[in-house]
């Protein structure tokens, strides 16, 4: 039985290294984690979570930002009801949007806009709907956070999402995804998975909805 748990393990470490070569990632293993770099960003994760990833078998692609989006097949999405929470007007110079309202379903969210992000000055809004997705495996979160620019269709660099999740479901990991508007999903950027304090930090070049799932 070690033997072939060995040659598992192999094959397993061999299929996540041609993954990230497909991302034209570098990674360097630091005791329990992983730290892999794509420019023009550096990301960190756990080691599990870059797992999961890898052995997803989805379909991959890039769009025009550059990003790796891969479907997420046998899933439904249920219309529901948006509710904006917050809107902020935000320059070039860059801005953070927090959100501070008990009770909210996306309380605690942070969306960081860095500098330059933007062309010209817009409003930038958050919120959510509770349209129902339901995916082939694992459990999504119970609500899909929105993010809404006025004028802006992609942002110039990459903006972070900070949300809360909930460790009863998974205390190790969860991993974000973009729903498009054909209602089909697509694995987001992770920059961290911080089991202390239980929020996931990911990434995006452009307004979305999105939601997480905990595998």
């Amino acid at each position: 039985m070690g033997t072939v748990h060995n040659h598992l393990l192999s094959l397993l470490v061999l299929q996540i290294a041609f993954y990230l070569k497909s991302l034209h990632m570098r990674f360097v293993q630091k005791g329990r984690s992983i730290f892999f770099r794509r420019s023009p960003i550096k990301y960190r994760t756990g080691f599990t979570s870059v797992v999961i990833i890898a052995l997803i078998n989805f379909s991959g692609s890039s769009d025009e930002s550059g990003m790796s989006c891969n479907n997420h097949s046998g899933t439904s999405i249920k219309s529901g009801k948006k509710v904006m929470v917050i809107s902020s007007s935000i320059g070039t110079q860059g801005g953070t949007i927090t959100i501070n309202e008990e009770g909210s379903p996306i309380d605690g969210v942070i969306v960081e806009i860095p500098p330059d992000a933007l062309d010209n000055e817009d409003v930038i809004s958050l919120g959510y709907t509770d349209r129902k997705v339901s995916v082939r495996r694992g459990t999504p979160s119970d609500i899909a956070l929105v993010l809404q620019a006025r004028k802006t269709s992609s942002f110039k660099k990459p903006v972070s999402i900070k949300v809360p999740y909930n460790p009863m479901l998974n205390p190790d990991l969860v991993v974000p995804y973009e729903v498009d508007e054909s209602g089909k999903l697509h694995v987001m950027d992770i920059g961290y998975i911080d089991k202390e304090n239980h929020t996931l930090k990911f990434y995006t070049f452009k307004p979305c909805t999105c939601i997480w799932v905990y595998p």
